[in-house]
């Protein structure tokens, strides 16, 4: 049936002069990541918006495609999906396709892109690596020590949050005004660490700290 999801899918195989075993072999591997087994004979038309996002992915990713412009692709999708989906593109550019991804979802974009574009209504406001961003934006970057002996003397330091929770000291610090070594040089001076935990902000955080300056 050419209007069930599979029979789509065969079709486009078919344009792009795949061979069966081919079109099996990205099927099924879709299949997988996808999680649309359980209607692959259902109508098109009839699928649910999550559904229909799984199967027009699936839709793209069949040809394997060199080059790959995806608008919101995790839209619709539950965790397990997202991860998959994230896998399957990090496996894909590795291989040589160029990903294009346009979101609102920053967790996904800082794990399936090197080079970043903002824009604010219709103008580009930045392009560069995450790195470049996170370095021109202030970061808070957050600590968290189990220490042996006395609290340090931190009074000096510019921090944005001291507190000690659970008998952890817990540290949040604008990272590109100090760096963690030196934080931990400062307090390795005045006492012993047992264990510590370390926190990066995420993209997401420095994209809201960009959107204010």
């Amino acid at each position: 049936d050419r209007d069930s999801v599979k029979g789509g899918l065969e079709l486009i195989s078919y344009v792009y002069g795949m061979k069966r075993e081919e079109f099996m072999k990205e099927y099924d591997c879709l299949v997988d990541c996808l999680e649309f087994g359980n209607y692959e004979q259902e109508k098109v038309g009839s699928l649910s918006l999550g559904q229909r996002m799984r199967v027009e992915l699936a839709a793209t990713l069949l040809y394997r495609p060199q080059l790959l412009l995806l608008d919101e692709p995790t839209l619709g999708l539950d965790q397990v999906s997202k991860l998959s989906l994230r896998e399957l593109l990090q496996e894909r550019v590795r291989e040589g396709m160029t990903l294009f991804v346009s979101s609102h979802d920053m967790n996904e974009i800082s794990h399936l892109c090197d080079r970043l574009a903002i824009l604010d209504q219709g103008k580009l406001e930045f392009y560069g690596d995450q790195e470049t961003l996170r370095l021109n934006y202030q970061t808070r970057d957050c600590m968290e020590l189990k220490l042996i002996g006395k609290l340090p003397d931190l009074g000096d330091v510019p921090f944005v949050k001291y507190s000690i929770e659970n008998e952890r000291l817990i540290l949040t610090y604008p990272s590109n005004y100090i760096t963690s070594a030196e934080l931990l040089q400062i307090i390795m001076s005045q006492t012993t660490i047992e264990e510590i935990k370390m926190k990066k902000s995420d993209l997401g955080s420095v994209l809201l700290q960009y959107k204010d300056n």
